[in-house]
């Protein structure tokens, strides 16, 4: 992960974090607390379930 990537994550909001590219967030969540994941695996399925609507 770039210095740039990661600043941005670092600076990020949860929701931020959505409009992210998938494989950066990966890449740092594989270093995150599994706690993290789950959030952020939530807001996904949050921000895809209202897109449906």
């Amino acid at each position: 992960m770039s210095t740039a990537d990661y600043n941005k994550i670092k600076s990020a909001t949860l929701q931020d974090l959505l409009q992210l590219d998938a494989h950066i967030v990966v890449e740092w969540l594989q270093n995150q607390h599994q706690a993290v994941g789950e959030a952020v695996a939530k807001a996904c399925c949050q921000a895809i379930t209202e897109a449906a609507c």
